[in-house]
C-alpha cells in the first residue's frame, strides 16, 4: 500500500511539474505578444489615437457585392490633418461611390475573412488617394459590417 501511494504521488508531481512548463510555454509564445511586434503595436496605436481627431465616418452604405450578397457597411477614414478631413467630408459622395465600387469587385467570402477586409480597406485608401492633394490618408477602419 505504501508503495503504491509513493508511485502515485511521483506520478502526481510530474504531472503537475509538465502542466507549469505547457502554461508557461504557451504564456511566452503564443498568449504574450514577442517584445519585437509590441513597440511596432504601441507606436501605431499611438499615432492613430493621435489623428482619431481627423477622422470622418461614411455612416452606413448598402450595396450589393460581386456574387448577389448585400452588405451593410459603415468606415472610419482617418487622416492626417484637419484639411484632408474635410475635404473628405464635404466630398462623402466621392467616397461612397469609390467604396461602392472597390465592394462591387467583392465577393461576400472575401469579406468574411480579415484578410479581406484588410484588403477592402487598402483599396479604398487607394482610390481616395487622388482626391486628396493635401495630405493623406492614414487609415480605413470598418466599423460595422454586416453581410447578407
Amino acid at each position: 500500500m505504501r508503495q503504491r501511494l509513493i508511485g502515485l504521488s511521483v506520478v502526481l508531481i510530474v504531472a503537475i511539474g509538465t502542466l507549469a512548463v505547457v502554461t508557461a510555454l504557451l504564456w511566452r509564445y503564443v498568449i504574450a505578444p514577442p517584445v519585437s511586434q509590441a513597440p511596432a503595436r504601441a507606436e501605431e496605436g499611438g499615432d492613430l489615437l493621435r489623428y482619431a481627431k481627423y477622422s470622418v465616418e461614411t455612416g452606413d452604405l448598402t450595396t450589393d457585392l460581386k456574387d448577389k450578397h448585400y452588405i451593410l457597411l459603415n468606415l472610419t477614414i482617418m487622416t492626417d490633418s484637419k484639411k484632408a478631413a474635410d475635404a473628405l467630408a464635404t466630398a462623402m459622395f466621392i467616397v461612397k461611390r469609390e467604396v461602392i465600387g472597390v465592394l462591387s469587385e467583392m465577393t461576400s467570402e472575401e469579406l468574411l475573412t480579415e484578410q479581406g477586409v484588410a484588403k477592402m480597406e487598402a483599396a479604398v485608401a487607394e482610390r481616395l488617394r487622388p482626391y486628396l492633394p493635401e495630405g493623406k490618408i492614414l487609415k480605413v477602419a470598418t466599423t460595422k459590417k454586416v453581410i447578407q
